[in-house]
């Protein structure tokens, strides 16, 4: 048995999920259908930057992700010197991380459960409307990565 951790596999599989429920849900929910096919794109890109890194366990780098969701999220971001943690935190592979920070987990997380009825769809409207700010803080955080690590280059249009 192939023990080998397949993160691209993981999220492609977990783009056929998000795309079936969808279907089954089209037009239910206005929120969602106006949003995402931006977040299938983040998805989308999240997997071509893994390409390279397929065989990977990434737990660091995925807590670590998820910490820097957070405190965007939570708006700590804004009192915290991201170049100082990046600093500190120099054993990550920071592509790894990229991707985890491209992957909207928060939101389709979010988008399962208000189609299996658990959540309000009102509830996305706090995660849409910072979509503008969500992406120049990756591109913050790109931009500190690079000048410290090597990294995938990707260009960030929006």
């Amino acid at each position: 048995m192939n023990t080998k951790f397949k993160l691209r596999k993981l999220l492609m599989e977990k783009s056929s999920l998000i795309e079936e429920l969808y279907k089954k849900n089209k037009n239910k929910y206005k929120l969602i259908d106006n949003s995402i096919d931006y977040y299938m794109s983040m998805l989308e890109l999240s997997i071509y930057y893994l390409k390279d890194y397929d065989n990977i366990f990434d737990i660091k780098e995925r807590c670590f992700s998820n910490y820097l969701k957070v405190i965007f999220f939570n708006n700590s971001y804004k009192n915290i010197n991201m170049e100082k943690i990046i600093n500190k935190n120099n054993t990550y592979n920071y592509n790894l991380v990229i991707a985890r920070l491209f992957y909207a987990d928060y939101y389709f997380d979010l988008v399962e459960d208000i189609f299996l009825e658990k959540k309000n769809q009102l509830e996305l409207n706090y995660i849409i409307n910072r979509v503008d700010e969500y992406w120049d803080y990756l591109k913050y955080i790109i931009s500190i990565v690079e000048k410290i690590y090597p990294i995938k280059k990707v260009s960030l249009r929006y």
